[in-house]
């Protein structure tokens, strides 16, 4: 394997897992509001099995996504501060 090729696998893999940490860490959000609610159950470890099979990358980007847009839209709300440089 080349070492460009080497690199972009080694990025590839960098991104994936910066994904799925990013989903984790939303589910952890998740359960932290639900446990407010009342009791939080956990799965199995043959659901968790089930569920790994099924749980593909491009299950997991939607959700990271949406975890951003949850993220930021606050600053989306904020008021102006006035005149920029970049932008007057």
């Amino acid at each position: 394997m080349s070492i460009v090729a080497d690199l972009w696998s080694q990025t590839a893999n960098r991104l994936r897992l910066s994904v799925l940490t990013l989903a984790l860490e939303n589910d952890a959000l998740k359960t932290l509001q639900a446990k407010a609610q009342g009791e939080v159950g956990t799965f199995s470890a043959a659901e968790v099995a089930i569920l790994a099979e099924e749980i593909k990358m491009e299950m997991v980007a939607p959700r990271t996504s949406t975890y951003f847009s949850t993220a930021e839209a606050r600053w989306d709300r904020q008021p102006a501060s006035g005149r920029s440089e970049l932008f007057p």
